[in-house]
């Protein structure tokens, strides 16, 4: 009996801290994100609501990398939220360093966030039939939308320039440069 009521009670222990920590990570989200009462609530439970397979920490984890990099409103951050999940189960594209790179060529390139599911697919497509990484595409991709960045090149043409890069063995500086100086 004595051992039932123990696992009783680390199981009661571990639910609240599991909510108090889900709680901490959704109000680090509104803070980033500038979202707060029923908009948050909602976003939460969206975010609880995701049929994938990423825990809701590391869900929230992603969210909040959305409202640090300027991403706005609940649809947009639950979106991109839901892609950077994906790509996280599919590729090699993970947490907030992917989350950094990606918001990086959407912003940069004046990708609208809506857009970023299909910034995804193109990247899997990509790394799924060139001799590169997605990883790898992300990292030229985000050095070829800087040098760019004043030649309207879209979003998705940075990866294309940055799978065909990377297959060819070019590093991700030198490619960069190298396409920045022929647009210039």
């Amino acid at each position: 009996l004595r051992a039932t009521i123990n696992l009783a009670r680390r199981a009661a222990v571990a639910a609240v801290e599991e909510f108090a920590n889900f709680e901490k990570g959704l109000v680090g989200v509104g803070k980033t994100a500038d979202i707060a009462g029923a908009e948050l609530e909602a976003l939460g439970q969206d975010i609880k609501d995701m049929d994938i397979t990423t825990s809701n920490k590391d869900l929230l984890v992603l969210a909040k990398t959305a409202g640090q990099l300027g991403i706005k409103g609940s649809n947009n951050i639950l979106k991109f939220t839901k892609v950077m999940a994906k790509l996280e189960s599919a590729t090699n594209v993970v947490g907030e360093e992917g989350a950094s790179a990606i918001a990086r060529i959407l912003n940069v390139t004046k990708t609208a966030t809506n857009e970023v599911d299909r910034f995804g697919s193109a990247l899997v497509v990509l790394g799924n039939n060139s001799a590169a990484t997605e990883r790898d595409i992300l990292t030229v991709a985000t050095r070829v939308a800087q040098q760019t960045a004043g030649f309207e090149v879209a979003a998705v043409e940075t990866l294309a320039f940055g799978a065909a890069m990377k297959s060819l063995g070019i590093q991700a500086e030198v490619g960069g440069s190298s396409i920045g100086k022929t647009f210039k």
